[in-house]
């Protein structure tokens, strides 16, 4: 059940459940917190990690160009191989070098000119057309676009393309088989090359990992905030405010994992080093003793949410992603607009809440 709830057509009620539950371990071994306490506990402890390797330095693993790739028996070595580089899915000293990487390319990037690129851009797509998938159109392109013209990649469109395929071989739907990388990683280290000077695997992977994470989180941002816009229509919205609130009350990123590396001693709780530990970011985020009135969409509220993480390794480009889904809902409520179905499907991902279409209808 866990599993699924992120693509359920309303999955907050059980989150609710979770709630009350407290701490608890599930029949397959994995633990789950659920409460903005403990949610905030986990992400904040030292032995609560990403990975087996937490605290280990290990050299990142090759991913030059024409070299073989890294053994993973999944098929996709490639792409595995750059996933581990990643700072996102590191610990340690790891962590904090890569992390550092993606930090310089992203402090350089200002979330207001991202906000004007985004919805220029999004104007473009959206032409004159009365009636559009904002999934397809917009939230699954432009966001990655304008990122990918800040780090300096001409090739726009080949980089939304290859980054597309990354994360279908490294993030497939739940049930699906991975998308075989063939062709995902060269390209981008194509395009990149130039910008960062042809350094390390880890400069190239951490550049690289910006594009990465801000293709499906950014994506599920602005088709969830179009949805909102759609059932809390509010006069006069500034859309930062909006996909801010969106973010808190049903956010792109539901869930995230860590590994107890040592026993993770939570609310009366101890998890035993090995174990793994569901932290479950969307329930958290309506927990009333954290955030007061928590069901209700309220684009007033200030405090911060879990969704883009908390403790030790909060993500570093939190303003930007919400410029970028700000940007994109400048142009998309540019024009009195509605959503046609208000069915909405998701897609089948286990930590991600994203659309599967959005057709919106365009008045005047």
């Amino acid at each position: 059940m866990i599993d699924r709830l992120a693509s359920h057509p309303d999955p907050y009620p059980a989150y609710a459940r979770l709630r009350r539950r407290g701490v608890h371990r599930l029949p397959d071994g994995r633990w789950v917190v659920a409460r903005a306490s403990e949610v905030a506990a986990v992400l904040a402890h030292p032995a609560a990690a990403v990975g087996p390797a937490a605290g280990r330095r290990t050299a990142p693993p090759a991913v030059a160009r024409g070299s073989a790739p890294h053994p993973t028996g999944d098929g996709n070595g490639e792409a595995a191989a750059v996933r581990a580089a990643m700072a996102r899915f590191s610990d340690g000293p790891d962590h904090d070098r890569r992390r550092a990487i993606s930090r310089r390319h992203i402090d350089a990037m200002e979330p207001d000119r991202l906000r004007r690129h985004a919805a220029e851009l999004a104007r473009d797509r959206l032409g004159d057309a009365r009636e559009v998938d904002v999934m397809a159109t917009v939230a699954r392109s432009v966001p990655v676009a304008v990122l990918a013209g800040a780090l300096g990649i001409a090739d726009r469109d080949s980089a939304v393309a290859a980054t597309r395929q990354l994360c279908l071989a490294l993030a497939p739907p739940v049930g699906a088989a991975p998308v075989a990388d063939t062709t995902a990683v060269a390209t981008l280290r194509r395009l990149l090359e130039p910008v960062v000077g042809g350094h390390a695997d880890d400069e190239l992977v951490n550049s690289l990992a910006i594009l990465f994470q801000a293709m499906d989180a950014t994506a599920g941002l602005i088709g969830n905030a179009v949805v909102a816009a759609d059932r809390h229509p509010i006069a006069g919205l500034d859309p930062l405010d909006l996909v801010a609130e969106t973010a808190r009350h049903d956010p792109p990123v539901q869930q995230t994992t860590r590994l107890a590396v040592a026993d993770v001693p939570i609310a009366g709780h101890t998890i035993p080093a090995g174990d793994r530990i569901v932290v479950l970011l969307a329930a958290a985020n309506r927990d009333e003793v954290r955030f007061p009135r928590a069901d209700a969409f309220d684009p007033d509220r200030r405090t911060s949410a879990f969704t883009f993480g908390a403790g030790p390794r909060p993500c570093p480009g939190d303003a930007h992603a919400l410029a970028l889904a700000a940007g994109a809902l400048d142009a998309l409520t540019a024009t009195p607009a509605r959503v046609v179905d208000r069915t909405i499907g998701y897609e089948r991902r286990a930590n991600l809440r994203i659309p599967d279409r959005l057709i919106v209808r365009r008045f005047g």
